[in-house]
């Protein structure tokens, strides 16, 4: 009878040792698909940030010829105007 006992107990223990291994392998594996998504999004994320900064940097540069041939159109006209002085 006590054997009987003690083997219903190793049974229950070993069957809750392979079910909570079980439950740390499927959580292992939902961690590693997250991580595997996070890693995608950041890569999607870089993406955007790389398009929208080369967005930028053209926006900068044509800004600074607009900048550059109003600097020439008003040097231009404010040489037109002192001409006309003299």
């Amino acid at each position: 009878m006590m054997l009987t006992k003690i083997i219903a107990l190793v049974v229950v223990l070993v069957g809750g040792f392979y079910a909570i291994q079980m439950k740390l392998t499927d959580h292992d594996r939902d961690i590693n698909s997250m991580h595997d998504e996070v890693v995608g999004i950041q890569t999607r994320v870089t993406a955007i940030e790389q398009k929208q900064v080369e967005q930028l940097e053209a926006h900068v540069q044509m800004e600074k010829e607009q900048v550059k041939l109003l600097e020439e159109e008003n040097k231009t006209l404010m040489q037109k105007i002192f001409k006309g002085k003299n």
